[in-house]
């Protein structure tokens, strides 16, 4: 199964995108509108939104993120200077206009064995899919990088069924939650700072603190990407 980790501005396409590639058999490992929290070791693509980085150097990010999977940059409007990306290691440039349908099928074209190249027709932007080395390179480097590529494939796979029991443990220990700490759980996966929660819920920053530990423990969560991985699986994002 393909795993993809999800950095964008919105929270509700964050949400709703989730919910697309779920229904499409693809497994979203980390989901956030922070740029500050780590990526999913388990993702084999990377999307991104650039209005999320704006306090981050946007090239660097993209550099560092494909360095661990295959990114895909996702735009919500006209990319002035696409070239950056591809320079960066994007392997796909998408609007966020792209049909669901599209987007899919754009994410299971650059984790393929041996490509990182979508269909033309899911490169909305006319922006030239992102070349993963020279042309010149040869059969030898060609042959390197298909091994590297399967070494990382059957890593991915070894650790796919512990993933999976994660996800059935992060959802039946939701009930063991209070309800503020579903509260707050709530809010940490809409993309709000601690000190932003405690103004909405009433309650001290230092309270907010002993709940996301709290909830932490109860879920075995090490970060807030997992937490709000966590609120996605047990769709705790819906106004209660």
């Amino acid at each position: 199964m393909i795993r993809v980790d999800i950095i964008d501005s919105s929270p509700v396409f964050l949400v709703g995108l989730t919910q697309v590639l779920e229904a499409d058999g693809i497994r979203v490992v980390g989901a956030r509108t922070s740029p500050h929290e780590p990526v999913s070791w388990l993702a084999d693509a990377i999307l991104v939104d650039p209005d999320v980085l704006a306090e981050v150097d946007e090239v660097r990010f993209v550099r560092q993120c494909a360095q661990l999977a295959a990114v895909l940059v996702m735009c919500a409007g006209p990319v002035t200077d696409p070239q950056r990306y591809r320079r960066a290691g994007a392997a796909a440039v998408l609007s966020k206009r792209t049909a669901a349908p599209d987007i899919v099928a754009a994410i299971r074209m650059v984790v393929a064995p041996g490509s990182r190249r979508p269909a033309p027709s899911a490169w909305p932007l006319n922006v030239a899919p992102t070349r993963t080395g020279s042309d010149r390179s040869g059969s030898a480097l060609s042959e390197r990088s298909t091994v590297s590529e399967r070494s990382a494939v059957s890593e991915r796979s070894a650790v796919s069924e512990r993933s999976a029991v994660s996800e059935r443990s992060a959802v039946s220990e939701r009930s063991a939650l209070s309800e503020r700490e579903e509260q707050v759980l709530r809010q940490i996966s809409q993309g709000l700072t601690h000190s932003q929660i405690a103004t909405r819920l009433g309650i001290s920053r230092h309270t907010v603190d002993t709940y996301v530990k709290r909830i932490r423990a109860k879920l075995g969560a090490g970060n807030k990407a997992e937490l709000t991985r966590a609120a996605l699986l047990g769709r705790v994002t819906d106004q209660r």
